[in-house]
């Protein structure tokens, strides 16, 4: 196990016992957690798991998770065979009308990049997130719902992941985030080297 602060095992200067019964229970080969990020009992003929790294979506989400709240965490195991990852998500009644066809964002995904995740996200939420940014958030309703992509590359920062999403909309929807990007993002800088 690795800690990166005392405090996660001491409160002042006493030792915290839950937080020892959790440290305890995995030095010794307890299974915790495992309704969480489905991990059921792997039956005796199976390979077994030679590492598993498991990363909750409150260390990952960076504030993402109002955009994705069926993303629990992300899971991988070595065993014989390699590496495997698994995406563990919340009950579905956490995200409302959510896809599950990651294909199309996998499809769209930049080549390069370090790390990616894919996972729902709730009906309505990037409507609303844009709301805050322009008066034509409405004319995109409908239109950013589905599955959305994290990905992180070599230079980037982690709190900083390109997110790739998908659009469904009609061919004067496609034109809105462009506009918005220019509008909030992508403005001509005016001491900039040819405006840009």
């Amino acid at each position: 196990l690795v800690f990166s602060s005392t405090d996660m095992l001491f409160k002042d200067d006493q030792q915290d016992t839950e937080a020892t019964a959790i440290a305890g229970d995995l030095l010794s080969g307890k299974k915790r957690w495992q309704a969480s990020f489905g991990l059921e009992e792997r039956a005796a003929e199976k390979t077994p798991v030679r590492q598993r790294i498991v990363v909750s979506a409150r260390l990952l989400g960076f504030g993402y998770q109002r955009l994705m709240p069926s993303f629990a965490g992300v899971r991988f195991e070595m065993g014989n065979d390699g590496w495997h990852s698994f995406v563990a998500l919340n009950d579905e009644s956490a995200s409302v009308d959510t896809s599950f066809d990651f294909t199309p964002v996998w499809n769209s995904m930049p080549a390069g990049a370090s790390f990616c995740v894919v996972v729902p996200y709730s009906h309505g939420i990037a409507e609303e997130m844009l709301s805050h940014i322009s008066q034509e958030n409405d004319k995109l309703n409908g239109a950013l719902d589905g599955a959305a992509g994290l990905c992180w590359y070599a230079d980037s920062k982690l709190q900083t992941p390109l997110f790739v999403g998908q659009f469904d909309g009609t061919a004067e929807q496609a034109q809105l985030p462009g506009k918005l990007f220019t509008q909030n993002i992508g403005a001509h800088e005016s001491k900039a080297p040819e405006g840009v």
